[in-house]
């Protein structure tokens, strides 16, 4: 885990599981309310970081908690965070080819 994990992870242990349940269910945690506080820290991290995709259910009543909040994602939103994602991988592959570069010449001047 990188830093920034860390941080979110002391942030959210600071948090009681009452409320990382919600936080959970709202931002689409799958089963919140059946996860320990680790594992359920672990993946409200990884659906914020784009590592699991939301899960919303139809089944059942919705928690009075959760009764005013409706997530919609409409085709845009979708379309959006697909551009996003593809010139975020298209950095990441740059800088991975300029720091393979940097080594190679590095391991020549050794």
């Amino acid at each position: 885990m990188n830093k920034s994990c860390f941080s979110y992870q002391e942030n959210y242990n600071k948090l009681n599981l009452h409320d990382l349940r919600v936080l959970g269910a709202r931002i689409g945690v799958k089963a919140p309310s059946t996860l320990k506080k680790e594992q359920l820290i672990k993946e409200i991290i990884a659906v914020e970081r784009g590592e699991k995709s939301p899960h919303f259910s139809n089944r059942g009543r919705r928690r009075k908690d959760m009764l005013s909040f409706s997530p919609t994602v409409s085709d845009n939103d979708v379309k959006e965070f697909n551009r996003k994602k593809k010139d975020l991988k298209n950095k990441v592959n740059k800088a991975i080819k300029i720091l393979t570069e940097i080594y190679e010449i590095l391991q020549d001047l050794i």
